[in-house]
């Protein structure tokens, strides 16, 4: 994949992004991917740019940089680097091969896979981070933008109706790990109604919703939102059922 392939492939999401400086020749080699591995960053307080920056650079004992995207807690994805990262680690060769074939289950997340028998995710896979302080907590713009951005790596990989099938988290790829704490088959879930225009998708309006905040939540426009719902004003009322996609 070009890495002008994916810019246009997150404007179709609606993904606002972050372009970093050198993400499109910044990685540890060219990348053959034919699945894609979720993550949580684990970077404490830092801020989403800053985690960026860390996670680009890397840490004393492993050299940057660590993903290709992060998401932040602001529903922006964070374009770091383009290629082979020092991602995934090594994992279970079955499960890596079932999510290479297009065959992780949409609804439902893996339970802990088996040995450590493979080597060769980081080359074969892509890296994507939700930038957290620990197991979570993330923000429901985070959530949503995370299957955006998964949609777009679908999109401009040409997987198409078995992309989100090749997502696997970090967690179902090795006993190692416990990330993303988000549950996968909901994220699958979503990805793959994005993936393949599945949406409409509906909100029940809760105190404190505007339009605008809507529209930030689930990556679309106050404009948009009004003709969805022929509203002639911004006003909206608790209890009301608006269609958000």
């Amino acid at each position: 994949m070009n890495p002008d392939a994916l810019l246009p492939a997150l404007r179709h999401f609606g993904v606002r992004h972050v372009e970093h400086a050198g993400w499109r020749t910044r990685n540890h080699g060219t990348l053959d991917a034919h699945a894609l591995v979720v993550h949580d960053t684990v970077t404490g307080s830092m801020s989403d740019e800053r985690a960026a920056a860390f996670c680009a650079a890397g840490r004393s004992d492993l050299a940057g940089p660590l993903y290709e995207c992060l998401v932040g807690r602001d529903g922006r994805a964070h374009l770091i680097a383009h290629g082979v990262t020092w991602q995934a680690g090594r994992g279970n060769g079955a499960r890596f091969r079932q999510a290479e074939a297009g065959r992780m289950p949409l609804d439902v997340e893996l339970g802990r896979p088996g040995p450590d028998d493979y080597g060769a995710a980081n080359q074969r896979s892509h890296g994507v981070a939700l930038i957290t302080y620990g197991a979570g907590p993330y923000t429901a713009e985070q959530v949503e933008a995370a299957a955006r951005v998964c949609a777009a790596y679908c999109r401009a990989e040409g997987w198409g109706e078995h992309g989100a099938a090749s997502m696997i988290g970090h967690g179902e790829l090795t006993a190692r790990k416990i990330d993303p704490a988000l549950d996968m088959g909901q994220l699958r879930t979503r990805t793959h109604a994005l993936v393949m225009d599945l949406d409409e998708t509906w909100h029940v309006v809760t105190a404190g919703d505007t339009l605008w905040s809507l529209a930030r939540r689930y990556s679309t426009t106050v404009d948009t939102l009004r003709r969805l719902n022929n509203l002639q004003s911004d006003v909206i009322g608790v209890g009301w059922r608006l269609r958000v996609r």
